[in-house]
C-alpha cells in the first residue's frame, strides 16, 4: 500500500516538474518581449522630446534673428536721422553766421515802461530813437536787457522805486513804433493804470554797445 502510494506521489511530482519546465521558458520569453517593447517606447518618447526641443531652439533662433535685424534697421534709421539733424543744424548755424556778418547798424525807435503789479501807476518813457543799434537775425534788439536796465536804474535813483518791472519795446520804422506806443498806453489805461510820463528831458536811452566799449555801466 505504501509503495503504491509513494509511486503515485512520485508520478505527480514528475508531472509537475515537466509542466514547470515547459511553462518557464514561455514566461521568460514573454517578459523579455515586454521589456524590449518598453525600451522601444522609451526611445521613441526620448526622440520625440529631443525633436521638440530642437524645434523650439530653432524657433527661438529665428525669433532672435528677426529681432536683431529689426534692431539693426532701427539703429541705422536713428543714425541717419541724427546725421540729417546735425547737417540741418550746421546749415542753420552757417546761415545765422552769414546773417550776423551782414548785419548793419541802424536807427531804432524805442520806448520803455515800468510797473509794479501791486501799484496802479505805470511809468512810460517818451518815444525815442537811437542810431547805430543792431537787430539780430531773429528780430531781437541786441542787448535789449541793457535798455530796460537803464530805465530801472532811473526809477530807482529818481523815485526810489525798487520793485518796478521794466521792459523796452522797439521798432525799426517810426510809424510802426508810434502805433505800438499808443496801443500800449491805451492797454494800460484799460487795465486801470495811471500813466506817469517819463519825459526826454529827464531820461534818455543811451547806446548800450558804446557804453560797454567805453567801460561804463549801461544802466547809468
Amino acid at each position: 500500500m505504501n509503495i503504491r502510494h509513494n509511486i503515485k506521489y512520485i508520478s505527480l511530482f514528475i508531472s509537475l516538474f515537466l509542466m514547470m519546465s515547459f511553462v518557464a521558458p514561455q514566461t521568460a520569453s514573454a517578459v523579455s518581449e515586454s521589456s524590449i517593447a518598453l525600451s522601444a517606447d522609451s526611445a521613441s518618447v526620448a526622440r520625440k522630446k529631443l525633436k521638440e526641443k530642437e524645434k523650439e531652439a530653432a524657433k527661438k533662433a529665428r525669433k532672435t534673428e528677426r529681432y536683431e535685424k529689426k534692431r539693426a534697421k532701427k539703429q541705422a534709421k536713428e543714425l541717419k536721422n541724427r546725421e540729417k539733424k546735425a547737417e540741418k543744424a550746421r546749415k542753420e548755424i552757417a546761415k545765422y553766421e552769414a546773417k550776423m556778418a551782414a548785419l548793419q547798424p541802424q536807427r531804432v525807435y524805442l520806448f520803455g515802461g515800468g510797473i509794479n503789479f501791486l501799484d496802479s501807476v505805470a511809468f512810460v518813457t517818451d518815444l525815442q530813437y537811437l542810431d547805430s543799434l543792431y537787430i539780430e537775425p531773429d528780430g531781437e534788439l541786441r542787448e535789449s536787457y541793457a535798455y530796460s536796465g537803464q530805465l530801472k536804474f532811473y526809477l530807482e535813483s529818481t523815485y526810489e522805486l525798487h520793485d518796478e518791472t521794466c521792459a523796452v519795446y522797439y521798432e525799426v520804422k517810426e510809424k510802426k513804433a508810434q502805433k505800438r506806443f499808443e496801443k500800449m498806453k491805451a492797454k494800460l489805461r484799460k487795465r486801470g493804470y495811471f500813466i506817469h510820463p517819463v519825459l526826454k528831458e529827464s531820461f534818455q536811452f543811451t547806446n548800450a554797445s558804446k557804453k560797454e566799449e567805453e567801460g561804463t555801466f549801461s544802466g547809468q
